[in-house]
């Protein structure tokens, strides 16, 4: 894979492109911001900075969400310019979360599992009528998140179908979800949201539910798939073939923790 040329292609149709559903789009001369017409969670997706104008910006950023009252999401690309801009946002009160990983891989070239990796249990693709069994995942494993990926499921795997949920069922019971949306234009699946809950984790599930969302992929015509990784999936999907192309450094503004006013 040309690496460069993904990430431009990642950067173009990705973190400039359309928003989600039920999401305005704020285009400004040096940031994207994704902000929900709902209460949950804004970002700030992508954006171009000169060590001359950073600070001046990331204040402006920062006062906008602290008047609306909004949390929001800084996503920091290893590539991003200035160098420090991940320091520069700690220090106008952001609070660095934990690195991620931004990995790819090219869908055609993906390998396929072996059936004797696939003993136990069966990966399905979701249906609306499995939403509340498949949320209970996600309530146990990622409660704070939980609400906010609920709403995005059904809307996404109603009108179009721009979504696909896929979940692991083991003596009858759901023991992993996964998400995956497309980006048609870039020929580009994002994958999303895996999680296995923890007793049923070291088997083999999670590696699976990607490997269907792959099969997936390649079925709707997507050339690559991109993941957000953190620590635990990252060793995973590099097995798998994924590659790493950057790092994403996320840092939060909660206007609720801050002891700045509007």
């Amino acid at each position: 894979m040309d690496k460069a040329a993904f990430l431009d292609l990642y950067d173009q149709h990705v973190r400039r492109g359309p928003a989600d559903v039920r999401t305005e789009r704020e285009v400004e001369a040096h940031v994207i911001r994704h902000v929900p017409t709902d209460e949950h969670d804004c970002w700030i997706v992508w954006s171009q900075l000169t060590g001359d104008n950073a600070d001046e910006v990331i204040r402006h950023e920062r006062d906008l969400f602290l008047q609306r009252n909004r949390l929001v999401e800084w996503k920091v690309y290893g590539h991003d310019q200035p160098a420090d801009l991940a320091d520069r946002l700690r220090s106008a009160g952001f609070t660095e979360e934990e690195q991620e990983a931004l990995l790819a891989i090219d869908v055609d070239s993906a390998a396929v599992l072996e059936s004797d990796d696939a003993t136990e249990g069966e990966v399905r693709v979701s249906e609306l009528s499995d939403i509340e069994r498949v949320m209970n995942v996600y309530r146990g494993v990622w409660p704070d998140h939980a609400d906010e990926l609920e709403r995005r499921f059904e809307q996404h795997m109603t009108g179009q179908a721009t979504g696909v949920l896929v979940h692991t069922e083991l003596e009858g019971a759901v023991v992993g979800a996964a998400w995956m949306t497309f980006r048609d234009g870039a020929q580009m699946a994002e994958l999303w949201a895996g999680t296995v809950i923890e007793e049923a984790r070291q088997r083999g599930f999670y590696r699976r539910m990607t490997q269907k969302r792959l099969e997936i992929a390649r079925e709707r015509g997507m050339r690559y798939a991109a993941v957000d990784a953190g620590p635990q999936s990252r060793p995973i999907l590099e097995r798998m073939g994924f590659q790493f192309i950057t790092s994403i450094t996320p840092c939060l503004f909660d206007p609720a923790r801050s002891t700045l006013k509007p």
